[in-house]
This record gives C-alpha cells, sequence and structure tokens, in this order.
C-alpha cells in the first residue's frame, strides 16, 4: 500500500457513517497527533474515542487531490456537511506505514454555524 491508498483509506474511514473503528484504529500510530482548528488529540485511542462519541451528523469527504510520498502526503478534501461544502487541506506524516501526525486546514466558522441549529 503507498502512502496515498493510506491516506485515501483514511479520508473513507473518517466519514462516521459505519465507520470501521476498529480498522481506523489500526491505521494510526499509537502516539498519533491530531491538529486541528476545533479538536485536537493526542494519541490514536483519544482520537478514536472522540469520533465514536460524535453526535453529529455523517460527514462525507471527497479528496479532490492527494499529493506526496513516503513520508509526507497533503490531500485537498471538499467535505459536505449538511448541504454545505467547505474545502479543507490534511497534511500526514507517515510511519511505519501508519498515519503518525496530521495537521488540519480550514476556515471553522461554517462548522461553528451548523453546531449553533
Amino acid at each position: 500500500m503507498t502512502s496515498q491508498d493510506l491516506v485515501r483509506e483514511y479520508l473513507q474511514l473518517i466519514t462516521l457513517d459505519g465507520t470501521d473503528f476498529d480498522r481506523l484504529r489500526a491505521i494510526l500510530a499509537d502516539d498519533f497527533v491530531l491538529e486541528d482548528t476545533l479538536m485536537g488529540t493526542s494519541s490514536a485511542d483519544e482520537f478514536v474515542a472522540k469520533l465514536r462519541a460524535f453526535q453529529g451528523p455523517p460527514l462525507k469527504s471527497k479528496p479532490e487531490e492527494i499529493v506526496g510520498d513516503r513520508d509526507r502526503v497533503v490531500a485537498l478534501t471538499v467535505l459536505d456537511m449538511m448541504g454545505s461544502e467547505i474545502i479543507y487541506s490534511q497534511w500526514f506524516w507517515l510511519s511505519g506505514g501508519k498515519i503518525q501526525r496530521i495537521r488540519t486546514i480550514y476556515d471553522p466558522r461554517p462548522f461553528l454555524e451548523a453546531a449553533k441549529q
């Protein structure tokens, strides 16, 4: 499996619509770190637990472009959240065939507006 394939699998699993949480956990390094404007984590178990507890609508993401090789991959993705499209980029650091760290960059205002409703 290439680095891009691993990121593609992550993006398919993260939809929160019937997510295979065990498979998601298996592709994350134990000390996985998520850097996100609205949510951060410092372990794979913490990240998966937060996703399991998520009570919002299913998230459907569609990668527009995935570039990179070996230990660094970037994905430009469109997220459909209740009919609104949000464009974001995710920077992935990979190690030992697993995702070690993700930094997500986007404008959080659409999420915050949806949470108010």
